[in-house]
């Protein structure tokens, strides 16, 4: 137990001297930032970094108020284009890649076509040259 009157005397200790420290009334606050007494080098740091604190806070706030309204904007036009039948941003993004890939398999296909009856026309030629040569060559041993 005298631990545990120990830690409790300790606590008791620091918040005396807490409510002892004098601290700056509201709206009145003087160069002493934190309070140690004097003023010096940690006080203007302090004070720099409060004020950078405050307007990236501000900062924040005014671009988070921007995107906010931007967002209700871009969702209203897109209310209003849908009530006049027009479709959205992302409907035309998605009908011009519908179709740029229907224009590629296309494309594609039809070369693929191509190369096949190239493929074709190739082994007709090959199969005619070969029965060709043959005949060639039995009319040559017929006329000797």
């Amino acid at each position: 137990m005298k631990k545990v009157s120990d830690l409790i005397e300790s606590i008791d200790e620091v918040f005396l001297k807490a409510l002892e420290e004098k601290m700056d009334p509201v709206g009145k606050e003087d160069d002493d930032v934190d309070n140690d007494g004097d003023v010096d080098s940690s006080d203007k740091y302090l004070k720099k970094r409060r004020a950078s604190v405050a307007a990236a806070i501000a900062k924040q706030k005014e671009n988070t108020q921007e995107g906010i309204m931007s967002d209700i904007a871009s969702k209203a036009k897109t209310a209003i284009d849908r009530a006049r039948g027009k479709p959205t941003e992302a409907e035309l993004r998605a009908a011009r890649i519908k179709a740029k890939s229907r224009a590629f398999f296309k494309s594609h296909s039809q070369t693929m076509a191509m190369k096949d009856k190239a493929r074709k026309a190739r082994e007709a030629e090959q199969k005619d040259e070969s029965s060709c040569g043959s005949k060639k060559s039995l009319k040559a041993s017929k006329s000797y």
